[in-house]
């Protein structure tokens, strides 16, 4: 891939401490320059030239920064990155100009003389990522470097996606039956409008596809990635994805052209990748970037966490066996098939990493228990008995998760069974 699609393919990703994705424009400045402290000391002894320098471990990358947010939003957006700093936790960061780094910002201006975008200039340092200074980053920040690193190595294995006229075509059609699938499961008026714009972009590069393969795949990328932020619980969202990969298994039945297959390999990891993302974002914090009052999220219980890693881990093992089927191995190397190496590796951590992480949320995770009254007893007395702790809204969430009628909201009847969370 040359240097200037892979830096014109991949933006800045900026997970600060509290797990607020950002991607800001970003300009390393003073002419891109990375100041690494070498962590040396210098003696100097009289009557003898030179210096005896002794030297231990490298010390931190320094980078010298400029973040640009911009859009109609951009005011709002530079206050919630104010207070998404206010968080002690290292950020993780991902751009090709300096890899992926777990980095602490040290100092940051804020400069307001423009009205038309905000930037936050600064410099950070990379700092360490075990054990001795308590400094580890969360299972949803872990996920979200692997998740991005995936979608990169995407990006940059579609620099030989070669697709002919017929396998277009192909894509044109698989995309406008995914589109459909990915637009219909917008629920507020911010959702509608993100997944049409993206979308409208990526049908835009459709033309240039064969000449520019990468900016295609990377506003796919976006655009398939969009659902996971829906306003719905995280079932519906990943019902919504789900549905979309399917249309990404139609298009390779039969005898698929190499493009095409290539173009499945790319796109199938992508879009279970944005499953997983789906699954580590809870519904309130959607809420919260999209301003919106949901009251108290939903409850995710430890089983519903096993069920979506056992889900994901079927959608992974099934995508793995449709690319080994895919392979082929023919008289001329040009026309043979064979998945990218370094696709299928990023693909396969970012999984891991995902499965690992739900498992370790799920270890906290409340359980689901159900009790059948003996006797009619009021509600209030019910809740306390089950939860140990009463209130408004923890009666109203015990009436609602049960469906209780009017009458059963004030005395619970013998014999009925109810759910409720531990």
């Amino acid at each position: 891939m040359k240097w200037i699609d892979r830096i014109n393919a991949t933006v800045l990703t900026v997970v600060t401490g509290d797990d607020k994705v950002y991607r800001p424009l970003f300009r390393n400045v003073n002419n891109n320059i990375q100041e690494v402290d070498m962590n040396a000391s210098v003696f100097e002894f009289n009557d003898i030239d030179g210096a005896y320098v002794g030297r231990g471990a490298i010390g931190p990358i320094g980078i010298q920064f400029e973040f640009i947010f911009q859009g109609e939003n951009h005011l709002e957006v530079r206050d919630d990155f104010y207070e998404s700093t206010r968080n002690r936790t290292a950020w993780a960061i991902s751009h090709p100009y300096i890899g992926t780094k777990t980095v602490q910002p040290i100092r940051m201006s804020y400069d307001n003389s423009r009205d038309n975008v905000s930037v936050i200039s600064g410099t950070m340092f990379e700092t360490i990522q075990d054990i001795y200074p308590a400094n580890s980053s969360s299972p949803r920040q872990e996920s979200e470097i692997q998740l991005q690193s995936s979608i990169d190595a995407g990006i940059t294995a579609s620099n030989n996606l070669n697709l002919e006229a017929g396998d277009i075509t192909t894509v044109g059609n698989t995309t406008d039956d995914m589109f459909n699938k990915l637009s219909a499961g917008a629920v507020t008026d911010i959702d509608r409008g993100n997944i049409a714009e993206v979308i409208a972009k990526t049908n835009a590069a459709l033309t240039t596809i064969g000449t520019d393969p990468v900016k295609y795949m990377s506003l796919l990328a976006d655009t398939i990635r969009v659902p996971a932020r829906f306003l719905d619980t995280i079932s519906n969202r990943v019902s919504v994805l789900g549905e979309s990969y399917e249309d990404l298994v139609e298009s390779i039945q039969g005898a698929p052209s190499l493009g095409e297959k290539f173009w499945f390999e790319i796109a199938g990891a992508m879009n279970i990748v944005a499953i997983g993302e789906a699954n580590i974002i809870p519904i309130e914090d959607i809420a919260e970037a999209q301003r919106v009052d949901i009251g108290e999220g939903d409850i995710v219980t430890r089983s519903q966490i096993i069920t979506a890693i056992n889900d994901l881990i079927e959608r992974y093992n099934a995508y793995m066996e449709t690319i080994g089927d895919l392979q082929s191995d023919v008289d001329n190397k040009l026309d043979s098939y064979i998945p990218d190496d370094n696709n299928i590796r990023a693909f396969q951590q970012a999984i891991f990493t995902i499965t690992g992480n739900l498992l370790a949320i799920a270890t906290d995770a409340l359980q689901e228990r159900l009790y059948t009254v003996k006797y009619d007893t009021p509600l209030v007395v019910l809740v306390h008995r089950l939860l140990g702790t009463v209130d408004d809204l923890i009666i109203q969430r015990f009436a609602k998760d049960n469906g209780l009628s009017r009458d059963e909201v004030l005395v619970v009847p013998a014999g009925k069974t109810v759910t409720y969370f531990v």
